[in-house]
């Protein structure tokens, strides 16, 4: 009975020895730096509450744009002797159901006011309190899509989302295909068979509407025209209403074309559309043509620069942008290749030359190869050669020879290349090749290859290494030799330089690029040769014979 007595008091002390030492233990953490802060208990808590993850948002949430409805989701933090974190849903009529504290109306106010009321009401309660007050879910409600689009009915969204995601949701716009007949030469911003992308209707649930234009919101970034959506939402996407018409835009714009007509368009908001005025536009001087009845029109002048010039458009307003006389067109050339710095250059044309512009582009690197470089002038795709264009309408069959060979030349050539030698004017020094550049010109710098090629009837066809001073002969040998239906007395050397096919034979020099082309003997049908010859031997036998009878 004693031993009992002991061992209950001395379990009794080990107790006390415990609780004392926690005690003093969380004593001394709370004192301690390691103790969480104020903020780092904040912080913890918000981190544990997972229920923002996931959302994706377009952006950080405007307190004073976005609007709590039912569903949205509070977390209300509340730091004081006694720490209280809550969770709060919006009820369906719009109020926030707060312990201690009551009912407060948040439905149809902004963000920021539902915060300042919620901090109002608390402090009441809870008098030092740290309070704060944040959305951590959005609400989902359901909107109604109808009109022109894939598949129209009814879709979850969120208070986040805006027209064009809900029309995504829907599927996408319904478009009809165009008839290729009814092009315009213009490439149309908008078709009349094609879902309206200006004249969207948004209703809400208290029957105001907002405009929705999402073409201005694609071309321009303006939000104004895709708004949010608010619970109940009904969205209709009508097709393009041909009576409303469309707005002609062309010109000095960096985007001419049409754009369907909005009611209350003015020239800025088309000007917009159309991606703004070119550096060349005259602002001072804009052109409207508008129809005023049946095949009569009036021209209107306008002066957007003088503040007031912005006038209001009309359906089927034609606009046209001037030019201004006086704006100097920027001239340039286009370097590609080996050179230090390719790029877009400018000139002054008719006195930048070929080495000014190198010069500028920080000269050749150690791979370029200037003997197949070359200089494209592009303006030539203007030019046509009635001879060559009229050659190409005839039948081989029905050409000369010297006809056959200038067409055969004439397709080899380069479309717009320039006679220029680099290898002359940048390792001779020979003024003569430096050429006038032109606007547009493309300038070509080949790399070094280092290679000749060899295609046809040789034993190894292929590509080998460049060797100084060597024939087509030497080439030939390195490939192995010809085949045995080689064809030796029709080799063609195709130079690098010009493309031009030289006839060949083995003490022709090759330079580098240049390719080697054996052709194949052609194939022969001995059978019907033999077959030939009999039958014109046969005809000569019979034809003399004839003859020697007669003459009997």
């Amino acid at each position: 009975m004693a031993l009992s007595h002991k061992l209950i008091y001395a379990v009794f002390f080990v107790f006390c020895w415990i609780g004392g030492t926690t005690t003093v233990t969380l004593a001394e953490d709370a004192s301690s730096p390691k103790a969480p802060t104020l903020e780092k208990m904040k912080l913890i808590q918000a981190q544990a509450n997972p229920t923002w993850r996931g959302q994706a948002l377009e952006w950080a949430i405007d307190a004073e744009q976005y609007i709590v409805g039912p569903g949205d989701i509070f977390a209300i933090n509340i730091w004081s002797m006694v720490n209280e974190s809550l969770t709060l849903p919006v009820s369906p009529e719009g109020y926030l159901i707060i312990p201690t504290v009551g009912e407060i109306k948040v439905a149809g106010k902004s963000l920021a006011d539902v915060k300042t009321d919620v901090r109002l009401a608390l402090r009441e309660v809870y008098l030092n309190a740290d309070i704060t007050v944040s959305l951590t879910q959005l609400r989902r409600f359901r909107v109604t899509v109808t009109g022109a689009v894939m598949i129209p009915g009814t879709y979850v969204v969120t208070a986040m989302d805006r027209v064009s995601e809900a029309i995504q949701a829907a599927g996408g716009f319904y478009e009809i295909p165009e008839d290729p007949a009814k092009k315009s030469q213009y490439k149309p911003l908008i078709h009349v068979q094609n879902p309206s992308l200006r004249n969207i209707h948004l209703r809400h649930a208290d029957q105001s509407s907002d405009p929705v234009d999402l073409f201005a919101y694609q071309e321009t970034g303006d939000l104004s025209g895709n708004p949010y959506l608010a619970d109940g939402d009904v969205i209709y996407v009508p097709y393009v209403d041909a009576a409303v018409g469309f707005v002609g835009i062309y010109g000095a714009v960096n985007r001419p074309g049409e754009i369907e007509f909005r009611t209350g368009d003015r020239l800025q908001d088309l000007i917009d559309l159309g991606h703004g005025l070119r550096d060349d536009a005259d602002p001072t001087a804009i052109e409207i043509v508008r129809f005023t009845g049946k095949n009569q029109t009036e021209t209107l002048m306008v002066n957007l620069a003088s503040g007031e010039g912005d006038v209001e458009v009309q359906p089927n307003d034609r606009i046209f942008v001037r030019s201004r006389a006086d704006y100097p067109e920027l001239q340039q050339v286009t370097v590609v290749g080996e050179v230090v710095y390719p790029g877009t250059y400018v000139i002054n044309e008719g006195k930048t030359r070929l080495s000014d512009v190198i010069r500028q582009a920080g000269g050749f690197t150690s791979t370029a190869s200037l003997l197949e470089s070359e200089l494209i002038r592009q303006e030539t795709e203007l030019l046509t050669d009635p001879e060559y264009e009229r050659l190409r309408r005839m039948n081989i069959e029905e050409m000369t020879e010297i006809e056959y060979a200038y067409f055969k030349a004439k397709s080899r050539q380069v479309t717009g290349a320039v006679a220029v030698d680099f290898v002359r004017l940048f390792e001779e020094n020979d003024t003569t090749q430096d050429i006038v550049l032109r606007d547009k010109d493309l300038i070509r710098i080949q790399p070094l290859t280092r290679t000749v090629n060899l295609i046809g009837a040789v034993r190894f066809p292929g590509i080998t290494s460049y060797l100084p001073n060597r024939t087509v002969g030497d080439y030939i040998q390195l490939a192995g030799d010809y085949s045995w239906n080689a064809q030796t007395g029709e080799m063609r050397l195709i130079k690098a330089k010009s493309g031009e096919w030289v006839k060949a034979d083995e003490r022709t020099p090759v330079d580098l690029g240049d390719t080697i082309f054996v052709p194949e003997k052609p194939k022969r049908d001995y059978w019907v040769i033999f077959k030939d010859v009999l039958l014109v031997t046969t005809q000569v036998a019979t034809l003399a014979l004839v003859v020697q009878n007669m003459a009997k």
